[in-house]
């Protein structure tokens, strides 16, 4: 006769040890928006640099919604009529990507009249310098503005949410949420300004604004008083 085996079920272990929670003061508070900026944000994040050059770096990566690293390879050659050139990261071959920028932008303007009082030459990049001292000069301008996120960290062999002023790649992810919403969710389009192949990677930015999804809830027909 077979021999019967007894099935226990196994109870998984939590990751992260309890902590008891204390009320955090005002000068601790944190926006829980999201790991991304608003615009409001972000323009705060660009006033507090201490330099045109790094002003130029933080409204670059909010109006591209490029990777810090795709930003810092922009040159004067590749400024085109409303648009910027930038290589697309994580791809097994070389690809580029054209990002168009609003009619309203002056960056285009700003950037070609940087080029030329600093006499750069068509290859020179405007911003030659390391990811890390670019991610240097975002954090401590987002400091300076006082505009932080809760980021997941481990202490100790501990994953806990440390308090840690923004960070270049919540630029990506800022600037196609306020694509999508003001192109009515072109998903595709916020794909094809961003670079990621799979429109999956662009639906994950998709979190409204308050207002934006005000206005969309005041124009659905679900309730039985808008159905005559």
């Amino acid at each position: 006769m077979a021999r019967k085996t007894t099935l226990v079920r196994q109870v998984p272990t939590a990751i992260v040890t309890a902590r008891p929670r204390q009320p955090a003061t005002r000068s601790q508070r944190v926006s829980h928006r999201g790991l991304f900026l608003t615009r409001e944000e972000m323009a705060d994040i660009a006033a507090a640099t201490i330099s045109d050059r790094d002003q130029l770096l933080v409204r670059a990566l909010a109006e591209t919604g490029a990777r810090v690293g795709e930003v810092l390879k922009l040159t004067p050659a590749r400024l085109g009529q409303g648009y910027v050139v930038l290589p697309i990261e994580k791809r097994r071959q070389y690809e580029e990507k054209a990002v168009y920028l609003s009619r309203h932008s002056r960056l285009l303007h700003e950037l070609i009249c940087y080029a030329i009082e600093h006499s750069l030459r068509r290859d020179d990049r405007f911003w030659p310098m390391t990811r890390q001292h670019a991610h240097t000069i975002v954090t401590a301008a987002a400091a300076a503005a006082g505009v932080h996120r809760l980021k997941p960290e481990r202490r100790d062999s501990v994953l806990i949410e440390a308090r840690t002023p923004a960070w270049p790649h919540l630029f990506r992810h800022g600037a196609a949420t306020a694509m999508l919403e003001d192109s009515d969710d072109d998903a595709v389009f916020v794909r094809d300004q961003l670079g990621p192949r799979n429109i999956r990677e662009t639906l994950h930015y998709a979190a409204l604004s308050v207002t934006k999804r005000r206005e969309k809830a005041a124009r659905l027909r679900i309730a039985p008083e808008t159905w005559r």
